[in-house]
């Protein structure tokens, strides 16, 4: 999965989610700092973490591992699987999800040793195909000019709208930085895979027609 100095046991951070000051630095300094958001981030770990249970002859590296993997289930996969069924609902289209099985999750969240899941997904692999399909060549980064194009006219509609309710909770001036620089302004860790300037907008536009959708009234 994930080494030490990524999330750390010690640390009671999300995996996967490290690049802090960016998400605090969307947020308009009227509603929350920092400081706040790194705290509620801190407590929503430990609110996940308490319930877990470790087996005795557990050691630090076990422990973190499990951590780790509980949280995967808990938020990552759920929210997959959430989005999965909602797609596949409203386009009439039947998904299967067969490594997301219960049996395969739980025998994985218990393996101690994390060498061995990548071993097991290879010979679940083979055993399928039995070496009638290549293996799959990593995947590469795609240019998305398009798609990255269409992200930046909507997000400019929403900032020269004054009666975006969007504006109201974002620090507009930043949001701006980030898109007139393209975002080659942000510190972003590489290993944060939740957040990338084309990840900003998508999600900065979303909450917009959430905003909208639902009706959601604000008073700041």
């Amino acid at each position: 999965m994930y080494s030490n100095d990524i999330f750390e046991l010690t640390n009671k951070s999300f995996p996967l989610s490290i690049s802090k000051n960016i998400r605090s630095n969307l947020i308009n300094k009227n509603i929350a700092n920092e400081k706040i958001l790194e705290a509620y981030i801190d407590t929503t770990c430990n609110d996940v973490i308490k319930d877990i249970t470790f087996l005795d002859n557990e050691n630090e590296d076990d422990k973190y591992n499990r951590k780790n993997k509980y949280i995967y289930i808990k938020w990552y996969i759920s929210s997959l699987i959430e989005r999965i069924n909602y797609i596949s609902s409203n386009t009439n289209l039947e998904m299967a999800l067969p490594y997301f099985d219960y049996r395969i999750v739980e025998y994985i969240y218990n393996m101690p040793n994390q060498n061995e899941e990548n071993d097991l997904l290879k010979k679940i692999y083979n055993k399928i195909y039995k070496n009638d399909l290549p293996v799959p060549n990593k995947i590469t980064e795609i240019n998305y000019v398009d798609y990255i194009t269409t992200l930046e006219h909507e997000i400019k509609k929403i900032l020269n709208d004054s009666e975006s309710k969007l504006l109201k909770i974002i620090d507009k001036d930043y949001v701006l930085q980030i898109l007139n620089l393209k975002g080659t302004n942000l510190s972003i860790n590489k290993e944060d895979e939740l957040i990338s300037y084309r990840q900003i907008l998508a999600y900065l536009i979303q909450i917009e027609y959430w905003l909208n959708i639902y009706d959601i009234e604000l008073e700041i």
